[in-house]
């Protein structure tokens, strides 16, 4: 058209060329850059950050880490310890100096309150429900616990001080430490107790947000978090009652992960399992099976009748995006002090598959 001077076709091409390079769909330009305007922003090291899950971690786990924005499933039947594990991951990071947002469908805040207090301390919850401690150390523990959640104090460190100089002048030494600059937000049901103070107090008294609301207090305020937890997130109130509960829950799911990555948060999703009558049953999520395969890790805590004799559980990693699961991580479930703790033993995922399905079998026959 240029050599041949037919200007009124040089015109028209030019348009369909501009049209075609920026792929004008909507004023989406997709397709506008390649790789070559990318690839200075690769990270030369991808950033993990920790999940909070064990408190030391003295063997490197396939989920001790993640990529920032990643999505984890907890998985595990009614009393289990989902919410165990969930917590004390959420009660670490803030520890670490993490900001975590911690929503709670299925407990009170008191009750809440009353397991973050045995998780850090080590404190039996029953001592601490009843107010008689069984040690002397207990009692000191329970007395410096409030100035580790709020000074930069470790609990073995405000202890040790505690039995040098007596509790008096180590609370001196504890107030002159910098403050946690950090929160620890819980959104949880309250119970009658705690409201009645509220009003008393001339408080607000919180109400448990539906999904929309969740979703869109993330979307003004997600940046701030480091973490954020839905635990269950099959009984959150869903703000679209024409949609199945399995829609809801995908639909939501997808928009979170979409905010984790956009956000910069990690977000644990914790959810009953499927089936708990059967090994690959306790490896999906009950109501949406979809949510094993969007997460970026899917933990399940899972356990025979010999280990839960034992007090052990199995840590299965059926969906790890970014680390190889071939085997299952046994833990400790101190359920007295709200703790699971890492053993450092593993077994591999096909034995503990094998042991599983004996034990169902034996189940069947009784």
């Amino acid at each position: 058209a240029i050599v041949e001077e037919d200007m009124v076709l040089v015109e028209k091409l030019s348009k369909e060329i501009a049209e075609v390079s920026g792929l004008n769909l909507n004023n989406n330009q997709w397709l506008e850059t390649d790789i070559k305007d990318d690839i200075k922003h690769v990270p030369s090291k991808l950033e993990l950050v920790s999940t909070g899950i064990f408190k030391d971690n003295l063997v490197e786990h396939p989920f001790s880490s993640v990529p920032i924005g990643s999505l984890i499933l907890i998985l595990a039947k009614s009393g289990r310890g989902k919410s165990t594990l969930t917590l004390q991951s959420a009660i670490n990071l803030y520890l670490e100096g993490k900001n975590v947002l911690n929503i709670n469908v299925e407990l009170q805040k008191p009750v809440i309150l009353g397991r973050i207090k045995s998780n850090v301390t080590g404190i039996p919850l029953k001592e601490i429900s009843s107010g008689n401690f069984l040690t002397e150390d207990a009692e000191t523990l329970n007395k410096i616990y409030d100035y580790v959640m709020e000074y930069k104090l470790e609990l073995e460190e405000g202890l040790a001080l505690v039995k040098k100089v007596g509790l008096e002048q180590a609370i001196e030494k504890f107030e002159a430490l910098p403050r946690r600059e950090n929160i620890l937000k819980i959104i949880s049901a309250t119970d009658k107790a705690t409201q009645d103070y509220a009003k008393a107090k001339g408080m607000k008294i919180e109400k448990l947000p539906n999904d929309v609301e969740i979703l869109q207090m993330l979307e003004e305020n997600g940046e701030y978090f480091d973490a954020v937890y839905i635990d269950l997130v099959s009984e959150l109130k869903f703000n679209d009652f024409s949609n199945s509960r399995e829609a809801n829950i995908t639909g939501f799911t997808q928009r979170i992960k979409e905010l984790a990555m956009e956000k910069s948060f990690i977000v644990f999703v914790v959810s009953q399992v499927e089936n708990p009558h059967t090994f690959w049953g306790q490896l999906e999520a009950k109501y949406a099976k979809s949510l094993t395969q969007s997460s970026d890790l899917a933990i399940s805590i899972i356990a025979n009748s010999e280990m839960t004799k034992d007090n052990l559980v199995g840590l299965v990693c059926p969906k790890t995006r970014h680390d190889k699961a071939a085997s299952v991580v046994i833990a400790e479930s101190a359920f007295s002090t709200m703790q699971i703790k890492d053993t450092c033993q593993a077994v591999d995922v096909y034995e503990f598959e094998k042991e599983m399905l004996k034990d169902f079998s034996k189940r069947e026959k009784k």
